[in-house]
């Protein structure tokens, strides 16, 4: 035991430091060239000197040792009034620490670090540079940084901040796991935790798991192969990646950005923006090889996913939102201000726009991954009016509310069934054939089309099966040819094919046109090669005689030579009798 007014120094050329206790009023100095082992080192402070305690094993360890003694037992402890430092060459053990009003700086050279709690007012610095560190509490005033060459396990990790420095914590991992174990005593459970007043960076080679983690006032940095975390709070931005798996996340919270990259699958309950000066609050989701599966979005700012897998969650909402999978992509509810861009295999989405003012359009872009071809796309969206810069599909069920519906740059080769406020408008690009449903139908071979529908007024280039009601249909390259560029409202091909057939050539030069193949004439002139189109046209004459025979010549002269056959008088009356029954059928049939 070893208690002084002032300061205290021990100092061993040779061999260890074995103490039960040392108590001063000054700075504590003890250094040996192997080990220090003790039981408890305290310093009060004196006038000009707050009481540090600074402890060196050159080529050994530090142990603050437990004592049990009359049935008593004494943790290993260092409490100091000012600031503590205790640096060995290899392994660092104890049960609590105190830096009253200074710092803490715990570095074991070539070992591990194995330290119940530690509290000191400043910053505090814990390193490791062989083995792990392995920590139950660990609260600081100003920043803390927490560094293994292994692995750091810890319950709980807590700063408040004081005056110049906002109590940051630091988490580094070299060559394995982070871990916020929970910890039960007394049957009193206690979540594993990062709570830190400033930012909060936590960086692994292995996986980075844990309960809860805020950095109320910074920003949030999580890094591992794996990152599973249930509660996530910032500040300001919010960065997670996962380098060789997934990202498994309860709820997720933050001021600025959030940015989610995984290699695997991203699941998650909850992700919120808020949003704070200079940056609105975006979301950013990349998943390499993965899937993304979750509950609600809500982001201030704007919305960005990027998925190699499918995409599934509840609801979504922001400014902007874009989403890319080549998988599926179905999303139960939307919220959007500006511009909802959808890029999928398969795509089944439902939702609305937020409404502002003024009010503006929203834009639309619906394709396939990387701007390919989308398998089917089922739509439905309200707002007030929608444009849409690019409809690349095969097969789209598009509902929506709006009164007012343009696509810019469409290629549809299979079918777009639209519902708007005031009309149903079929896109079928497989056949001409008229449907029944549908107020307007179009048609455009190679299913490269614009189309503009609004109100009750529907504007295309492509070709008009039939409207009804009260559509005003306009082709924008209407002509008999439909290559032409004069704009036509009234165009129906049910109603014009017959007319628009007919054409204004010469039967000569129509079948000039044609490249080989068996032409037939209907009627002698052959003008008419759409009759069944046609009213019926009255049969055509042959010579200068009737069209019809209704004088029965061809009977007739039947009998005349079969009298002259006979070839015996009283023909006449033979014939009269013979005549008789077609004469007879000569008269019904007239």
């Amino acid at each position: 035991a070893l208690n002084v007014g002032t300061t205290l120094g021990v100092t061993a050329g040779q061999g260890s430091i074995n103490l039960q206790t040392a108590q001063s009023g000054g700075t504590q100095t003890i250094r040996a060239r192997d080990n220090v082992t003790f039981n408890a080192l305290t310093t009060t402070g004196v006038n000009g000197d707050a009481g540090s305690i600074n402890v060196t094993a050159d080529n050994g360890f530090i142990l603050a040792q437990t004592v049990t003694s009359g049935g008593v037992t004494t943790l290993g402890s260092v409490s100091a009034h000012g600031s503590a430092t205790l640096l060995a060459a290899t392994t660092i053990s104890g049960n609590t620490l105190a830096a009253t009003t200074g710092s803490g700086l715990l570095t074991a050279n070539g070992g591990p670090i194995n330290w119940n709690a530690l509290n000191v007012g400043t910053t505090l610095g814990v390193t490791a540079g062989q083995g792990s560190i392995n920590l139950q509490t660990a609260q600081s005033g100003g920043t803390q940084t927490i560094r293994a060459r292994d692995n750091v396990i810890f319950n709980a990790l807590t700063t408040t901040g004081v005056n110049g420095d906002a109590g940051s914590i630091n988490v580094t991992a070299d060559n394995g796991f982070i871990l916020a174990q929970t910890v039960t005593s007394g049957g009193v459970p206690t979540l594993g935790s990062v709570s830190a007043h400033g930012s909060a960076k936590l960086l692994a080679a292995g996986t980075n798991t844990g309960h809860n983690l805020t950095a109320s006032t910074g920003n949030a940095v999580l890094s591992g192969t794996v990152v599973h975390w249930d509660n996530l709070i910032a500040g300001g931005t919010l960065d997670v990646t996962a380098t060789a798996g997934g990202i498994t996340v309860g709820t997720a919270s933050s001021g600025g950005t959030q940015t989610l990259h995984a290699v695997n699958d991203i699941v998650f309950s909850q992700l919120t923006t808020t949003g704070i000066p200079g940056d609105a609050g975006g979301l950013d989701v990349k998943s390499d090889a993965g899937s993304l599966r979750g509950g609600s979005i809500s982001a201030n700012g704007d919305t960005h996913f990027e998925v190699a897998g499918s995409v599934s969650f509840d609801r979504v909402s922001g400014n902007v939102v874009k989403m890319t999978s080549s998988g599926d992509l179905t999303i139960n509810w939307v919220s959007v201000v500006r511009e909802l861009d959808l890029a999928a295999d398969t795509i089944n989405v439902k939702g609305e726009q937020i409404r502002s003012n003024p009010a503006i359009p929203l834009i639309l872009n619906i394709t396939g991954y990387n701007g390919g071809v989308a398998k089917s796309a089922n739509i439905s969206i309200d707002p007030d009016s929608i444009i849409v810069n690019q409809f690349r599909v095969v097969d789209a069920t598009f509902w929506t509310d709006a009164p007012a519906v343009t696509i810019l740059n469409g290629y549809v080769p299979g079918q777009l069934m639209l519902t708007t406020a005031h009309q149903q408008v079929l896109l079928n690009n497989r056949t001409p054939a008229p449907s029944s449903w549908p107020t307007l139908q179009l048609y455009q071979p190679g299913g490269v089309f614009t189309m503009s529908q609004v109100g009750n007024a529907n504007v295309s280039n492509a070709y008009v099966v039939f409207y009804t009601g009260d559509v005003s249909a306009t082709v924008t390259n209407y002509g008999p040819s439909h290559t032409c560029c004069n704009a036509f409202t009234g165009a129906s091909m049910m109603r014009n094919i017959s007319v628009d057939g007919e054409g204004k050539e010469s039967i000569e030069s129509w079948l000039a046109k044609k490249d080989g193949g068996t032409f037939y004439l209907l009627g002698l002139s052959g003008q008419a090669r759409l009759d069944a189109l046609l009213t019926p046209r009255p049969v055509e004459a042959i010579g200068s005689g009737p069209a019809v025979n209704i004088e029965g010549l061809s009977d007739m002269r039947k009998l005349r030579q079969k009298g002259q056959r006979a070839g015996r008088t009283g023909w006449k009356d033979a014939a009269i009798e013979t005549a008789k029954p077609a004469i007879g059928r000569l008269a019904e049939a007239w």
